[in-house]
């Protein structure tokens, strides 16, 4: 793999451990359903006892035995789906598909960066197929304990939309990342996290732009004005400066049973969503209360302080990338069909 070698192998595996450390940032909505009410024990024939923070919510049992195969489930899938992201990226190595890959692209065209984008969108194709069906079996789970209620043709229009912007995306900043690494062959490390660190930011910021590919949004002063005016006077309590055209609701109930209320985005993008299975289906003070928690995010600065710790943690993650990338490509070099990034044309 003469052009792509060493260094894009570093930065694809600081890419899928960065994964593994849940280094997505900014994303301050929770998925899953949020309980619709607070049961406390009762008494019969008299006022409820006294109850400790323990003992302010509680499951019934069977939906509690529920909520623990769910979890453990998604706690499997969570582990495994990085360890076999690094096993494919392994096999694309060891068995010559990518390097036969470059080879078709250089067939393709005499431009280098359209050999370059062709050749990583080809990468980004195969391994969101071989992701399929991890992905595949964690909505398999969703609809299996009805959180989720979207149709599995939905969901795969939602996977290839999802595919869609990972190409249009994700093969020019792969190119960048090749074309750093041609630059400084040596230091490529530094410049990929120089750069990566900025896109981190505008992830955060252009987030919500990009939520209506996948869900439908609606002004939700036209569903719920007396909401609004409610959701106005945290907003003013908290200085968070949401106005309430930046307040919406979403079509969730197409795809979820789950309740769900959060902040979004960042300067002129910062918004507030609630879900449509929320409105109407719970109290309107505990749709405030679970603003409030999302809210809480901004007002303690937890998404710059988590961009900050995730720069720092990108920072270590890709030196130490660059350092693993740099022992594999010499010690399975001539196998892989690497060569040196510096331009000379000796096996590493």
């Amino acid at each position: 793999m003469a052009r792509w070698g060493e260094g894009l192998l570093a930065v694809a595996l600081a890419a899928v451990m960065a994964g593994t450390a849940g280094m997505a940032v900014g994303q301050t909505q929770p998925k899953s359903a949020v309980p619709a009410t607070a049961h406390a024990p009762q008494t019969a024939g008299g006022p409820a006892p006294q109850s400790s923070p323990q003992d302010a919510y509680r499951l019934p049992p069977e939906k509690l035995k529920q909520a623990i195969e769910l979890g453990r489930i998604r706690d499997v899938l969570s582990i495994v789906g990085p360890v076999w992201e690094l096993a494919v990226l392994w096999m694309l190595l060891a068995t010559g598909l990518a390097a036969r890959g470059e080879r078709w692209t250089e067939r393709l065209s005499a431009r280098r960066w359209v050999q370059g984008l062709a050749f990583f969108a080809g990468l980004l194709a195969v391994t969101a197929a071989t992701d399929l069906p991890l992905e595949l079996t964690a909505h398999a789970a969703s609809l299996h304990f009805g959180i989720s209620i979207q149709t599995w043709w939905g969901w795969l229009g939602d996977w290839a939309k999802a595919l869609g912007l990972s190409l249009l995306v994700g093969a020019p900043v792969l190119l960048l990342f090749h074309g750093i690494v041609q630059r400084w062959p040596r230091r490529y490390w530094l410049g990929a996290w120089a750069v990566a660190v900025p896109l981190m930011v505008l992830g955060v910021f252009v987030g919500p732009l990009l939520e209506p590919v996948f869900d439908t949004f609606e002004p939700l002063q036209k569903a719920d004005p007396a909401l609004v005016t409610e959701l106005e006077k945290v907003v003013v309590r908290t200085g968070t400066q949401i106005p309430p055209e930046r307040m919406f609701l979403m079509k969730a109930s197409a795809k979820t049973n789950g309740l769900n209320a959060y902040v979004s985005g960042w300067g002129a993008t910062k918004r507030v969503v609630v879900w449509d299975t929320t409105v109407g289906r719970v109290p309107n003070d505990e749709v405030l209360f679970i603003f409030a928690h999302e809210t809480g995010h901004y007002v303690l600065h937890h998404v710059a302080i988590g961009l900050a710790l995730s720069a720092v943690g990108l920072f270590i993650l890709f030196w130490v990338c660059a350092r693993g990338a740099e022992a594999m490509a010499r010690r399975c070099g001539a196998r892989w069909g690497l060569v040196a990034t510096d331009g000379n044309k000796r096996p590493l």
